[in-house]
């Protein structure tokens, strides 16, 4: 086979594999190139391109757990997919005045159970550290919600006085064996953590619960936490990629 007859023949697949994704609702778009330079990870994807092969491969219907959901729109990467394919699953959120907006958002959409806890390794109560909202307080800091105190500290160059607006208070907690008591499997583990998020990961139970995918936010982890969590995954046999925000892990079922 020449190259040029191995070209077609690739560029006729590719044509098959849109059509399907188009077919099931999926939004295809060509991307360019991007290079990782980070040591571990293999792949350079975005969460659309793992959802989309998911649901080439297994259907649109995912179970979906959402770990720091907030209000369900603010800077929420699956709200879209959840409205749009009817995604059931399980919401978590422990600031009850967004938690009330995440009702509101959800209002009326059946298969989704929201939550106002946090997630922790025992079921019970914790310290849990926030920002005050007042005049001047800008609106985004209100998603500076944490187990982590150091995280909400770090932001003092872009809210002065920081530290004086940091409010503590007590929030139930569950942990994931309480928390999907009687799921069977999870498709997609979504976490927004705020610094918290590397040991959610290694709270959640792989062997049980099998995701094919797993997005959180590694923009406040240490490199040392984010490399153990990359070689957890990688371990496990996801391929992996990594941007100055956010960490992504596939894997086919």
């Amino acid at each position: 086979m020449d190259r040029a007859q191995l070209k077609r023949l690739v560029r006729d697949a590719a044509t098959r594999t849109n059509a399907a994704a188009r077919a099931r609702g999926v939004e295809v778009r060509r991307v360019s190139k991007v290079f990782v330079d980070h040591p571990e990870a293999e792949l350079r994807m975005t969460l659309e391109h793992a959802v989309a092969h998911r649901i080439m491969t297994g259907g649109p219907d995912l179970f979906v757990v959402q770990v720091g959901a907030f209000d369900g729109q603010t800077n929420d990467p699956i709200h879209e997919w959840i409205m749009r394919f009817g995604w059931r699953g399980v919401l978590v959120e422990p600031q009850a005045r967004y938690f009330a907006r995440l009702q509101q958002t959800y209002a009326g959409v059946e298969g989704l159970e929201l939550r106002n806890v946090a997630l922790a390794h025992i079921s019970g109560q914790l310290p849990f550290y926030t920002v005050r909202q007042e005049p001047g307080v800008p609106d985004w800091a209100g998603q500076l919600a944490t187990f982590e105190r150091a995280t909400i500290l770090s932001h003092e160059h872009l809210v002065p006085n920081i530290e004086a607006l940091i409010e503590t208070t007590e929030v139930e907690t569950k942990s994931f064996h309480d928390l999907l008591e009687g799921v069977e499997q999870v498709d997609l583990l979504q976490i927004d953590a705020e610094g918290f998020d590397a040991e959610i990961v290694r709270m959640f139970d792989f062997d049980r619960w099998q995701p094919s995918i797993v997005n959180f936010e590694s923009t406040h982890l240490s490199r040392e936490d984010h490399e153990s969590v990359l070689r957890l995954l990688i371990d496990r046999g996801y391929r992996v990629s990594t941007t100055d925000v956010d960490t992504l892990a596939y894997r086919e079922r």
